[in-house]
């Protein structure tokens, strides 16, 4: 199984594996008591159990550590709670030191990296001492308490929210503008929407409101580009191989929403050479 992948600004991100934990574990210098999906380690949570998490457990540290996990990415938003000592720990490139009761949270494909901590009652479910009912059923439960907690203090002292970050039109503005990398997935309104965190209709008004164009002309538009480029770079592609490489389904389709964007067929553009960009 292949680990998760984001790509952006043309560049493809996976998912963590934690191999440099598992070779810890291996070598007896951490504890590692873990339950999990995909390509994470540990023992594997059945299919229906706690829907949306990829990972929880716990990393037993007892002495000095002369190694850590690089700097990486995750697929979801990630919980890291330091039960006892300290450990290192960055985000996006600052530095940080966690100690006994600290709570750090990274968003989805943040890159960051940890040391060794360990987890309380989520990992005393997972290592089993903790037999109150199913271990999945336990395991719901401490995520809903953990869930609660973090809102109630976040309740109690506000985070004064990142209006980079939470907007929107700034959301809306991110994801366009790492689109054009992934356009020839085969997007429609909904996934696009979904991916941008947003619903159908508020996704529609901040494409509008930024690009002029509804999402799926926006997305034709970076498609054609596309083609062109290609046009101009590989002159030994066909036609058919390009409008497939940009994510049209078939030849026609790609000579109609081409004709639509460009004004002339793509067999023009390829036969005359020309460099210019909509």
């Amino acid at each position: 199984m292949k680990p998760a992948a984001f790509v952006t600004a043309g560049r493809a991100y996976h998912a963590d594996t934690c191999s440099e934990l598992v070779q810890a574990a291996g070598r007896g210098e951490v504890r590692l008591e873990a339950l999990a999906r995909g390509t994470y380690p540990g023992g594997r949570l059945a299919p229906r159990a706690v829907p949306g998490v990829r990972s929880v457990g716990f990393w037993d540290a007892r002495h000095e550590q002369d190694w850590g996990l690089p700097v990486h990415r995750n697929e979801g938003i990630e919980f890291t709670f330091l039960a006892s000592g300290s450990t290192g720990f960055s985000v996006d490139g600052r530095a940080y030191t966690l100690r006994a009761g600290d709570l750090a949270v990274t968003r989805p494909w943040q890159p960051h990296c940890v040391g060794g901590p360990r987890f309380e009652a989520l990992g005393r479910v997972v290592e089993g001492r903790d037999r109150g009912g199913s271990v999945t059923s336990r395991l719901a439960l401490e995520i809903n308490g953990l869930l609660f907690g973090i809102l109630e203090a976040l309740r109690a002292q506000p985070v004064a929210d990142d209006p980079d970050l939470t907007s929107a039109e700034r959301a809306t503005e991110m994801f366009l503008s790492e689109l054009e990398a992934s356009s020839a997935r085969p997007w429609t309104l909904d996934t696009l929407a979904e991916s941008a965190g947003l619903r159908r209709t508020r996704f529609a008004h901040y494409v509008r409101k930024l690009r002029n164009m509804t999402p799926i002309e926006y997305l034709a538009h970076l498609r054609v580009e596309r083609a062109r480029r290609l046009m101009r770079e590989r002159p030994d592609l066909s036609l058919t191989a390009i409008g497939l490489e940009c994510g049209f389904a078939s030849s026609q389709y790609f000579a109609t929403v081409f004709r639509r964007v460009a004004g002339h067929a793509p067999r023009e553009e390829k036969r005359a050479g020309r460099g210019r960009d909509l």
